[in-house]
């Protein structure tokens, strides 16, 4: 069980990891549609 402990670490912290660039991305995403959405608004002013 001890000689696991190392590799569970490692599992957790990549999922960790790959959990926040989805995050990430998603959020880029989304402002990435508002401000396609904003700038037409913007030019028709």
């Amino acid at each position: 069980m001890a000689a696991d402990a190392p590799h569970d670490i490692a599992n957790k912290e990549r999922i960790e990891h790959f959990r926040a660039k989805s995050v990430k991305r998603f959020a880029l995403e989304n402002a990435t549609k508002q401000i396609v959405r904003a700038v037409p608004a913007i030019l028709l002013k």
